[in-house]
């Protein structure tokens, strides 16, 4: 406005001020809008579930491409393996396994890792062994490699994705809210994390760091943690529990080798809520049926 009034600017440099005026004008309400969209969905359940899956996907490709976070499969450690103990209490949240395999090969040693991210560890519990027994000042440096930390994160702990996206259910699913339709949608994204754990698991034998041992991620604690609560908490209600078989049908379909076991343990799980808990004889029958089909496959 000062240059205008001051007579800086010329006839095309007014009209030059003038589309700039409106190209940032644009810019302030369209950024203006976004925001005011982005508070409008904020807080609502299925944002958090969003939110909840796409924190939860990274672990789950990575446990899919990395195995044991590029680890060698656990073997039976010597008996003259040295223990080596977290220094306080508190969660598991990060494993340098590059920087374990450096100082293993520059020791000679062997690492077999006894916890993996989201454990709970203490002084008392190992979270490593080592042979033969690492000098002086080498366990310090070890135990510098796993970050200890009071609350569980998602990066590296692909149960802990699958334990809050169940909690989300559960609360759902709760007499004082019953909302089975949260339950279905959470379900749908827990089928398609899985997925993403089938898909990325392509090189399963690939493991770059050759000096350290760990073990693998148990599908069947995955399943239990996720699926366990929803089908508790679910048990009287037969869309959900037809939901929770038509998830495993479509992992233990995607992948036999990886979740057929597991598909199937849990759908006897199912069976057995639903013998307990469904009133109505068809719905009983009718959540049965599917989950001795699954069984049966």
């Amino acid at each position: 406005m000062i240059g205008l009034a001051a007579g800086i600017y010329g006839g095309k440099g007014r009209i030059i001020l003038f589309f700039a005026t409106l190209v940032v004008l644009f810019v302030i309400v369209a950024t203006l809008l976004r925001w005011i969209e982005q508070l409008g969905k904020f807080g609502r359940v299925g944002d958090t579930i969003r939110r909840v899956e796409q924190a939860t996907l990274p672990a789950f490709r990575q446990a899919g491409k990395l195995p044991r976070l590029g680890a060698r499969p656990l073997v039976a450690k010597s008996i003259e393996a040295g223990p080596i103990y977290a220094e306080r209490c508190g969660i598991i949240v990060h494993i340098d396994v590059a920087r374990l395999d450096e100082i293993a090969k520059e020791n000679n040693l062997a690492i077999h890792l006894s916890a993996m991210p989201g454990s709970l560890v203490h002084p008392s519990r190992p979270i490593m062994h080592v042979h033969p027994m690492a000098a002086d000042g080498v366990p310090e440096h070890l135990r510098s490699c796993v970050t200890v930390e009071d609350d569980r994160e998602f990066e590296q702990d692909p149960c802990f994705g699958v334990i809050v996206l169940s909690e989300i259910a559960s609360r759902a699913l709760s007499p004082a809210v019953n909302d089975p339709g949260t339950a279905i949608e959470v379900l749908g994204a827990g089928l398609r994390v899985f997925l993403a754990f089938a898909d990325a698991d392509e090189e399963p034998d690939y493991c770059p760091f050759g000096h350290v041992h760990a073990p693998d991620l148990d599908v069947h604690d995955l399943f239990l943690s996720f699926f366990n609560p929803i089908t508790r908490d679910g048990a009287a209600l037969a869309e959900v529990q037809l939901r929770v078989l038509a998830v495993l049908e479509a992992l233990a379909g995607r992948s036999p080798t990886l979740f057929g076991a597991a598909a199937s343990r849990h759908a006897g799980f199912v069976a057995e809520q639903a013998r307990r808990s469904l009133a109505m004889e068809h719905d009983r029958a009718l959540v049965v049926g599917q989950a001795e089909a699954l069984l049966g496959g």
